[in-house]
């Protein structure tokens, strides 16, 4: 992505204007701005190849170079331009120098050996709380980077490193729910195929269970329940005694004075006396 073409880039200079340079630098932060609505749903590889592509349009670069690491999996995130085999020289001898890097944007001068022989290599190092990166830029101009150049440089990286840290966040959501949506289904398909097992077994069990139900109401009396219903009947249609008067005693076992007399008769006794022999 270019928000401005080589021609209009080449045609500005140092005889630009300070009214049409302010517009070319207003329009750059736009386009800049504009950078994460355009990168929503692409991988992190393609939002820090497109931020290089970005950079290059825009300050004129000859080489550049990003680096995002990623705790989580530990492989950094690594993209150049020119593309390559390996990283441009002049970078390569940068990442090699400094093992520690000052925070902002710092700036120095390599020498290539070739055409142009100098070149002002621009370092940004991240120091994110989430996920640290460098990005390094080079171009053959003495005053590079400007004051704006340096503001738009970091702009975009900003742009760009929350762009790449949203995109893994997607991509390790993404990857949890698919793997539990495939954990969901190894259950499903492992009830269903218990249930497959298990289903001969239950209906024998159950065709069982009807044949003893069965053949325990066929062995029964068959009119034992009518029997228990007549014999209840019969019992609730018989009439209590009603209790009588206090002469409901047998008349034979009352005395004259209307107290009870005993009825027993006891046998009679004769004593027989005998004579002495």
């Amino acid at each position: 992505m270019d928000p401005l073409d080589g021609g209009e880039r080449g045609a500005r200079g140092g005889q630009d204007s300070p009214a049409l340079d302010s517009r070319h630098w207003m329009r750059d932060m736009g386009a800049l701005l504009a950078l994460p609505a355009m990168w929503v749903d692409h991988r992190p590889e393609e939002i820090a190849s497109g931020l290089l592509s970005v950079l290059s349009g825009i300050l004129q670069l000859d080489s550049a170079y990003a680096r995002f690491d990623d705790p989580h999996d530990g492989h950094p995130l690594e993209v150049w331009r020119p593309s390559g085999p390996s990283v441009p020289g002049e970078l390569r001898q940068v990442l090699d120098a400094d093992a520690v890097r000052a925070p902002g944007v710092t700036t120095r001068d390599v020498e290539t050996g070739g055409d142009p022989g100098r070149l002002r290599v621009a370092s940004l190092p991240l120091a994110l709380p989430w996920e640290p990166g460098l990005v390094l830029v080079s171009a053959g101009r003495r005053d590079f980077p400007t004051d704006r150049e340096t503001h738009l440089l970091r702009v975009a990286v900003g742009q760009a490193a929350i762009a790449v840290h949203t995109a893994r966040r997607l991509a390790r959501s993404q990857a949890a729910l698919t793997a539990a949506e495939a954990t969901v289904a190894r259950q499903a398909e492992l009830l269903r195929t218990l249930a497959e097992d298990l289903e001969p077994l239950l209906v024998s069990g159950a065709r069982r269970v009807r044949d003893a139900a069965r053949f325990a109401a066929d062995a029964a009396p068959p009119a034992s329940v009518e029997e228990h219903r007549e014999a209840a009947s019969a019992v609730r249609a018989v009439p209590p005694e009603a209790p009588g008067p206090a002469a409901s005693a047998p008349r034979s076992c009352r005395s004259r004075g209307g107290r009870p007399r005993s009825s027993v008769s006891w046998p009679r006794v004769s004593a027989t006396r005998r004579s002495p022999a």
